[in-house]
């Protein structure tokens, strides 16, 4: 039998590097000269590795020696993008001094002398990656790659309680089942638990939902409640999600508990319970006693042994769908309704292919949307017929449908799912952030030139969607998907598939970050300690470090992030959001490759000048910030900026001045009106290009109507919404119209 290997994808990495390098940007001003042969060097060296990679990444899934030369290859290349970023930022920064000269004042940076080092320098550290990748050019050989593209793949078509009912089949039953259990008169404990155990992905939590959301359930209760609990059971954590608060305390959070269950009945669903201490339940179940009589808990598990120890009655066994009911929903994705007629051939063996998930929905929904894209014979029987069938499963369970459903994806989708990896398992993923972090990373590329790397991350967001990657979205008032949740199973994946290249951060890590970690995640805790924090930095190599705050209490992260920002030079993206911080250090300039920097919901006062000197930064968000009160004036001059974030900045004052030389923003959420010229509303002239939401307030600045007609704001075409304020006062915003700007 195969042994089944890390799946590593290097193919987009070195795309990317080679793009950069064909630019120009660099050759513009004059950065390369000396060492141009370097760089040819380079391009050379890359484009030999590129012409076996598809082959390579095919063959690396049964063939471990192959992963660790992928692996090492896709560390030297990442290691080049930092390099080449560097010209790039450099030319940049050049580019934009030399735009806000003064006429006749020359930069002393300019001098020979600084040219000339920085040429040395980057000579240095381009010979140093030369050499690595030409070692790894040479070891390729003894795999016997072929050369061309035979696999590149295209994107193609587009737990909450929440569950879409029509995509459930075979569960009559187990649905009647559990409700009978919820209406039932209790069995004489005081609390009465229903355990539900079956294998991974054959749909407990969707039972579980589909009795929750039950009519008739709602009045039975006087409260209801759904809590994830996952791998770990953290008493304090559970009774936090029940009440709906960040207590830190856990004496506090159980007076709150017992006030808001006492002599009331309650539904609580428990989902996803691995936990197999009795003495943490007990614990659990003496504190949810104080509801009253008739209150009932579901909980859902793989293990025979949880429910053994949680259940009062019976445990639920969940079983696989039957051949009929898993064919059902296999087929509604691959051909739509009723097209299997036109495809007998296919029928056939897409009902073999059916026959290996085991009459697991999760792995016949996955495979359903593979086949949706591919018409042709072979491709079906190359999917029935692969080889990850034969590879056992891992510890954690995986599947190999979800195996293969992954390996079919594109090679760029495989990069921006494995960076899901870095949410905590159950983590509410929101759809418009998660794209600006793979848009910061890299890992959008557009397909044409008028399409934005926004609409291009959103078809990248829906081919995940639809092949079951993400589940339980949320939408918003406008029905665009807000957030969404992936299936604990395709979170195992994404982690085995990303290695010791993404790392959550927890206070409860059992070893340290990997030093070769390029994407982190801090799960903030009030117990977290300074030291604690500073493990995140012993990977000098991170691109992206995200927040993910469930209560921060009266920690104090300042140190936390200078530190961050004096050790992290390589950061993509840098999520603050949440933490209680009221400044950054002047050194945030050191961040030369820093595209996304997320402030909002902290109490920011002020931002460093320095600020502006990011040249490659693309997202700004300042939402919420409701201590903010200016934008520092050189913000004009970042031109790679798309998207200015200042909803909830409610003492923001004014604008920075010449706003309107940033006409390729396309997100601004807030303006706010001043007196003074650069401040004025026709600043907004050239800004044609923003959508979304946009509220312009203190319109009582406004002093000649011309100037209000210079904002242009019909050719605002792409906005949803636009929100006109006379001032900035509440109880007049309030008041305030709203314009809705709808295109047909």
């Amino acid at each position: 039998m195969a042994e089944a290997a890390a799946m590593v994808v290097a193919s987009p990495v070195l795309k990317l590097v080679m793009e950069k390098l064909g630019s120009g940007l660099w050759e513009e001003l004059g950065l390369v000269r000396g060492v141009n042969s370097d760089i040819e060097r380079l391009q050379s060296v890359l484009s030999t590795i590129n012409d076996v990679l598809d082959d390579a990444e095919r063959r690396s899934i049964s063939d471990k020696a192959l992963t660790g030369w992928l692996r090492k290859l896709k560390d030297a290349a990442l290691d080049a993008d930092d390099v080449v970023d560097e010209f790039q930022y450099e030319a940049m920064r050049r580019r934009n001094q030399r735009r806000n000269q003064p006429i006749g004042k020359v930069s002393n940076f300019f001098s020979p002398n600084n040219q000339i080092a920085f040429r040395r320098k980057m000579a240095r550290k381009i010979r140093k990656i030369n050499k690595r990748l030409e070692q790894i050019a040479d070891e390729k050989s003894k795999f016997h790659l072929a050369e061309g593209s035979t696999s590149r793949r295209t994107v193609d078509r587009e737990t909450f309680s929440f569950v879409i009912e029509s995509e459930v089949y075979g569960r009559d039953e187990d649905k009647d089942n559990i409700i009978n259990f919820l209406v039932s008169a209790d069995d004489g404990s005081d609390v009465s638990v229903l355990p539900i155990v079956g294998l991974g992905g054959v749909g407990k939590t969707t039972l579980a939902q589909l009795a929750y959301n039950a009519q008739g359930i709602e009045e039975h209760f006087d409260l209801k409640s759904w809590v994830c609990v996952s791998d770990d059971f953290s008493i304090k954590e559970i009774i936090n999600k029940i009440i709906q608060c960040e207590v830190p305390n856990l004496e506090a959070a159980q007076l709150q508990l017992q006030t808001k269950l006492s002599g009331r009945s309650f539904l609580l669903v428990l989902d996803d319970v691995w936990n197999e201490d009795e003495a943490k339940w007990e614990r659990l179940k003496t504190l949810l006693r104080c509801g009253k009589k008739g209150s009932k808990i579901v909980t859902t598990t793989r293990s025979d042994v949880v429910a053994r120890i949680m259940g009062t009655v019976a445990p639920h066994k969940l079983q696989g769908l039957t051949a009929a009911d898993c064919w059902t929903l296999f087929k509604q994705r691959a051909f739509g309704p009723g097209r299997e007629e036109e495809t007998p051939r296919l029928v056939e063996i897409g009902k073999q292919i059916v026959e290996k998930c085991g009459g697991l929905p999760l792995a016949a929904k996955a495979l359903g949307s593979l086949m949706s894209s591919r018409r042709g014979e072979a491709e079906w029987l190359h999917v029935r017929d692969s080889e990850l069938w034969r590879l056992p499963a891992d510890d954690n369970g995986i599947l190999p449908a979800l195996r293969l459903s992954y390996d079919h994806l594109p090679s760029n989708l495989k990069q921006c799912f494995a960076y899901c990896s870095i949410f905590p398992k159950d983590y509410e993923i929101k759809r418009e952030k998660l794209i600006q972090l793979w848009i910061a990373e890299g890992f959008i590329q557009t397909l044409d030139g008028d399409m934005r790397g926004e609409e291009v991350g959103n078809r990248y967001f829906n081919s995940l969607l639809w092949r079951s990657f993400f589940q339980d979205v949320q939408k918003d008032w406008f029905d665009n998907i807000w957030s969404c949740k992936m299936h604990d199973l395709v979170h195992d994946l994404a982690c085995s598939v990303a290695r010791d290249e993404s790392w959550i951060m927890t206070v409860h890590m059992e070893r340290s970050i990997p030093p070769g970690c390029r994407y982190s995640s801090v799960v903030y805790d009030p117990t977290m300690s300074s030291t604690t924090l500073k493990a995140a930095f012993a990977s000098k190599k991170l691109r992206s470090l995200v927040s993910i705050n469930r209560w921060i209490g009266a920690f104090s992260f300042k140190e936390f992030v200078f530190y961050a920002i004096s050790s992290l030079a390589l950061l993509r993206a840098l999520d603050l959001s949440g933490l209680r911080i009221k400044g950054l250090p002047g050194t945030i300039s050191k961040l030369k490759h820093l595209r996304l920097l997320d402030l909002s919901s902290t109490a920011i006062e002020a931002l460093p000048g320095s600020i502006t000197d990011l040249h490659n930064l693309r997202t700004l968000n300042l939402k919420c910030c409701n201590q903010l009160k200016s934008l520092p004036e050189g913000i004009s001059n970042m031109s790679s900026l798309r998207h200015l974030d200042i909803r909830g900045c409610s003492r923001l004052i004014c604008m920075p001045r010449w706003l309107g030389r940033l006409s390729n923003l396309q997100t601004m959420t807030m303006f706010v009106v001043g007196k003074e010229h650069g401040r004025g509303i026709s600043e907004l002239e050239q800004l044609n290009l923003v959508s979304g939401d946009l509220e312009i307030n203190s319109l009582a600045n406004v002093q000649d109507p011309m100037e209000a007609t210079k904002a242009n704001l019909a050719t605002k075409i792409n906005l949803r919404s636009l929100e006109l304020m006379w001032s900035r006062v509440s109880s007049e915003a309030l008041a305030a119209p709203r314009v809705a700007v709808v295109e047909e």
